[in-house]
């Protein structure tokens, strides 16, 4: 019975977690070549990857060029 956004000290709240989410589809690999004005974060942000991901999947990769070819993992 809490009104507005207010609690109070003493009072009892009740937290549910929602359900996790199923992924419906199976991790892809994916190749990316790269295009001028790419950077790594771009390319993490782009495909919701973290950069160090990227530089393990490819060589320890700490620069990009436009055409070089990158292997990404993801949904």
């Amino acid at each position: 019975n809490i009104k507005g956004n207010n609690i109070k000290k003493g009072q009892i709240l009740r937290v549910t977690a929602a359900p996790a989410k199923v992924r419906s589809n199976p991790i892809q690999n994916v190749s990316y070549t790269v295009r001028k004005g790419d950077t790594l974060n771009t390319i993490a942000s782009r495909f919701n990857v973290d950069v160090n991901e990227i530089r393990r999947w490819n060589r320890n990769t700490r620069t990009v060029t436009p055409g070089q070819r990158l292997k990404l993992m993801g949904s």
